[in-house]
């Protein structure tokens, strides 16, 4: 389901999109903000790809980055992948195209011809917006490409990957910044701060009606389980597992440290010890 009819009913009367004097900026905004600020000090003039699928995680997104590019000198990319799974697909391209041209923010286009198996799907299509999104990334020297996952895509995550008997790693969830150039600056929003901001901004976005399917596991673990053991046991549940995640995740990187030092001085010690031998052999 679309919610593009707004978009092209404005469009065919002439209408410009207002989004109107907010005053201030939106809280959403505030916290995308905070977040380029945490994660990259130094985040002005920066070339950044910004997924969007067409839903409402990914248009908030890219509408907060587009009111925050003039302040901070970012140049944004919008970069999206037709994977041609649903017959809704061709739609939701039309809105995300729809959508930067009214925003004039550039943008790339990839249509994947889908699998005919029925088994792998989500990973195939996952491994395929990557490989997308690196080969862009390099081809127009972005320094990053900005995805849209949330707080809530975090708590599945992590209790996914609890189930599935996921070591430190695993529990770590979700990093805020992958391999040195893909950024999640939305981790420390909500679904519901998302859902919010879109009303107040009154943006059109597209709903996936695969996202309701609870053969999918992690559409079970949304739609079921999380909503079970907030109900039946802790209403916090969300907010543990996120906690849980970062918590795991500041421990990994100080025990990557500790490895990182103890391998150093290992490597010290051994050429001390081969440059000895060679002094020993010279008298």
């Amino acid at each position: 389901m679309l919610r593009a009819t707004y978009l092209k009913e404005r469009r065919s009367r002439g209408t410009p999109f207002l989004f109107g004097n907010l005053g201030l900026m939106l809280q959403l905004e505030q916290k995308v903000r905070a977040a380029f600020q945490r994660l990259l000090p130094a985040y002005a003039d920066l070339e950044l790809g910004v997924a969007i699928s067409g839903g409402p995680d990914s248009v908030a997104l890219l509408r907060a980055l587009v009111t925050l590019a003039p302040a901070h000198r970012l140049h944004l990319r919008a970069l999206h992948v037709n994977h041609g799974l649903r017959p809704e697909a061709a739609l939701e391209q039309d809105l995300v195209t729809d959508l930067c041209q009214q925003w004039q923010v550039p943008l790339s286009v990839k249509e994947l011809k889908p699998l005919q198996r029925q088994t792998g799907i989500e990973a195939w299509a996952r491994n395929e917006r990557y490989v997308f999104f690196q080969t862009i990334q390099t081809e127009l020297g972005l320094d990053y490409v900005a995805t849209a996952h949330t707080q809530d895509d975090q708590a599945e995550t992590v209790l996914l990957h609890l189930m599935r008997g996921s070591a430190r790693r695993g529990l770590a969830g979700i990093p805020p910044v992958r391999e040195g150039w893909v950024i999640r600056p939305l981790l420390d929003c909500s679904r519901c701060e998302i859902m919010t901001y879109v009303s107040r901004r009154n943006l059109p976005y597209a709903t996936d009606s695969s996202n309701a399917d609870v053969r999918h596991t992690r559409n079970k673990i949304r739609h079921r389980l999380l909503p079970f053991l907030e109900r039946e046991f802790s209403p916090q549940i969300r907010r543990h597992l996120i906690s849980l995640a970062n918590t795991t995740r500041e421990e990994e990187i100080w025990l990557e440290g500790l490895a990182k030092n103890a391998k150093f001085w290992d490597d010290c010690l051994i050429h001390q010890r081969n440059n000895n031998s060679v002094g020993a052999w010279d008298t």
